[in-house]
């Protein structure tokens, strides 16, 4: 068994005199899972009345642990069917709440408190409540706090135990449906958060879950052939894994066949951008931009859609209704409650975004305008089509806008090294190269490694800088534009790092 450092639940340290356990039985179903099981006990030991462990198998010291944590173990044959083992731990439970949790995940030790839990189970007319998951690529053996989310969806977790609430699905069980139809409304959502490391690259290969799901699910479309989220959840497994052509197919047929119905799941929009952004990869361009603005349309608040949408349209040279498309991402606030969103969209990654257009539309027409006539042509031409004026403020502008851009990311980002870089990037566009070079110097000194772009950066802002106070230095440079240097492109590998 790996060595593990224990994340401290809030409980833990609040004081001498825990506060009571809630009247919530945490279930779970486990195989082979002793090397995460500790962690996530340790962080829900304090909170819950009772644990059951239902363990499918495991060779492992998993029930020992188990045991040791003082959780009810039960061994149940594994049959292919999550669902079915889900409904067999609220078979062995007791209390009148549930907690559905998976041994790769862990409570988020700053929302799962008596306080912050104990006023939802309380509230008779709800039934259930979603919760965030947050999915990390890093492991959870780390303090939570320094720990960054790749992305956040929302999942019913908690929920009052009755006969009638009860797991679908072999695969990508979920119990919402069966709640929402014993009592409409009773369904709510909440800032509880869990933590989820179970995607990360080790993990995947040490478990082969992508192998596994794909069996289960093509086991759950013969029992369902028609349910187009069995389509979806399959085109997804191979959408995790980079396979877009195998992915295409299955996401194009499940969202042909949820665009036809009146009432459509909650897991449509996703349908849309997981089909848009597969399209786009395998080069079906045309046809990924179309349903991209029939999707941003259907969605206006879904940033990640729009996000999309303004990648498409920037790779055909449509800048503004690329940029615009970006602010309304910008105006959508927090809708993790509402979407599956990549971290940081709608928030510093859209700023971000909003400034490598501008500096991609501003080096486009400079390119067009100065070293190519017959491509200024062209652009105007473009410019009319598209009705994309070329005074627009990106045009007109550019050097203020992506300054602002630059500086909100770097507001927004919650990690300092990063931030360093996108403030040498607002400093160099505010004229402010002292301030560049600093900020670029430091994110030097942390980065994981330096590429010709940083060499560029410093010798065009030391060039800057030099022009700026004894111009007869640098006047051979004085042909270099302000937007030559295209920061947003040259930040991009290190936020994808």
């Amino acid at each position: 068994m790996k060595p593990y450092r224990p994340l401290v639940h809030q409980a833990d340290a609040a004081s001498s005199d825990h506060p009571l356990p809630l009247p919530i039985s945490l279930c779970m179903i486990v195989k082979d899972e002793a090397d995460f099981l500790p962690r996530c006990l340790h962080a829900a030991v304090s909170l819950v009345q009772e644990m059951i462990v239902i363990d499918t198998g495991s060779t492992d010291h998993t029930p020992y642990i188990a045991r040791a944590y003082g959780a009810k173990v039960f061994h149940y044959p594994w049959s292919n069917d999550f669902a079915a083992a889900r409904n067999e731990a609220i078979r062995q439970a007791h209390e009148p709440w549930i907690l559905m949790i998976d041994a790769d995940e862990v409570l988020d030790p700053h929302t799962w408190t008596t306080d912050t839990v104990a006023p939802l189970i309380n509230q008779t007319s709800i039934n259930g409540y979603y919760v965030k998951l947050a999915h990390t690529e890093e492991p959870l053996s780390e303090p939570l706090q320094q720990r960054s989310i790749m992305a956040v969806d929302m999942s019913c977790r908690l929920f009052r135990r009755a006969s009638q609430h009860q797991y679908r699905g072999r695969i990508h069980e979920d119990i919402a449906p069966s709640i929402e139809a014993s009592a409409e409304g009773s369904l709510a959502w909440s800032n509880l958060m869990i933590w989820h490391d179970g995607y990360t690259d080790n993990t995947i290969q040490q478990k082969n879950k992508q192998e596994r799901n794909r069996q289960l699910l093509l086991l759950q479309m013969q029992d369902e052939p028609y349910e187009p989220l069995w389509w979806y959840a399959y085109g997804t497994e191979y959408f995790q894994l980079g396979r877009w052509k195998d992915a295409a197919p299955w996401l194009r047929r499940a969202l042909e066949a949820l665009r036809a119905q009146k009432s459509k799941p909650g897991y449509t929009s996703d349908v849309w951008l997981k089909t848009i952004y597969a399209l786009q990869r395998i080069g079906s361009f045309d046809e990924a931009l179309a349903l991209a603005e029939e999707g941003a349309a259907a969605y206006p608040d879904f940033p990640d859609l729009l996000e999309l949408t303004a990648s498409l349209l920037s790779s055909q040279g449509r800048w503004q209704e690329s940029y615009a498309y970006l602010q309304q991402a910008l105006r959508c606030g927090d809708v993790s409650h509402l979407y599956t969103t990549t971290a940081g969209t709608g928030s510093w990654r859209t700023h971000w975004l909003s400034a490598t257009i501008i500096e991609r539309a501003s080096l486009a027409v400079h390119t067009n305008h100065v070293e190519d006539p017959n491509k200024a042509a062209e652009e105007s031409w473009e410019a009319k089509r598209y009705h994309t004026p070329l005074h627009h403020a990106i045009h007109e502008h550019p050097c203020t806008l992506a300054s602002g851009h630059f500086e909100q990311a770097a507001r927004l980002h919650p990690n300092p090294v990063l931030q360093s870089l996108f403030l040498a990037a607002k400093a160099y566009y505010s004229q402010e190269y002292h301030e560049a070079i600093h900020s670029l110097r430091s994110f030097m000194k942390a980065a994981p490694a330096i590429t010709p772009f940083l060499h560029l950066a410093m010798s065009l802002t030391c060039s800057k800088l030099a022009e700026a106070h004894l111009p007869y230095v640098s006047a051979g440079l004085a042909h270099v534009p302000t937007v030559a240097l295209q920061w947003g492109d040259g930040i991009r590998p290190y936020l994808e790092s």
